[in-house]
């Protein structure tokens, strides 16, 4: 069972198009140096631009919330930031083979 990945606000349309043409296929299939490079260029720049977006943002959101002095607001991106919010799901039962196996 496949679920839908949360929206990542960070990421604006312009990095999901460049995404789109950074794919790995093409310097793969065409087996070709120069387009292996020139796909590991573009992954760069992508991952660059995704990392300084994911910085203006969370500058921009505790910078937001400081002015209204919301506190909880600024702790709950703190703590979004470390990871203390993400909670580890246990799996119980997996199907296989239309044969359920529980954990015991």
């Amino acid at each position: 069972m496949r679920t839908k990945a949360k929206s990542i606000p960070w990421i604006t349309p312009a990095i999901k198009q460049q995404m789109r043409t950074t794919t790995k296929r093409n310097g793969i299939r065409l087996n070709s140096p120069i387009r292996w490079d020139m796909y590991k260029t573009l992954r760069h720049e992508v991952n660059n631009k995704m990392r300084k977006s994911k910085i203006d943002f969370y500058h921009k959101e505790i910078g937001d919330c400081a002015k209204l002095k919301d506190f909880k607001k600024i702790w709950s991106l703190i703590n979004t930031l470390t990871g203390k919010n993400n909670k580890s799901t246990t799996i119980t039962e997996i199907l296989v083979n239309d044969n359920s196996i529980a954990d015991s």
